[in-house]
């Protein structure tokens, strides 16, 4: 997961000016437009699914990470999606329990 830390912390450092307390992430196989990042299927990897970076905020030296992902993506996808496209903002809105 660490992987997946380390490409949110770039859009994140790229995005805002402060370190947001709550944040986002949509990920959907259907284009999101504006997406911060689209990941591409790489390969089976411990259990879990390696993805690498193909766009990472139009930043040409950010693309090829590896992203892991977890076994529970097939909860949502029980055929793994060549593509995925991410969006992270901060949440800004309070929820009161």
């Amino acid at each position: 997961m660490h992987q997946a830390t380390a490409v949110i912390d770039i859009v994140l450092a790229k995005r805002y000016d402060h370190v947001p307390e709550t944040i986002s992430i949509i990920f959907d196989h259907v284009c999101i437009k504006d997406a911060d990042v689209v990941i591409e299927y790489k390969e089976p990897s411990l259990g879990g699914s390696m993805y690498v970076t193909t766009d990472l905020l139009g930043l040409s030296e950010s693309s090829g990470k590896d992203v892991w992902l977890c076994p529970v993506l097939t909860y949502f996808y029980p055929k793994l999606p060549k593509k995925l496209y991410v969006l992270i903002t901060e949440e800004t809105e309070t929820h009161l329990d």
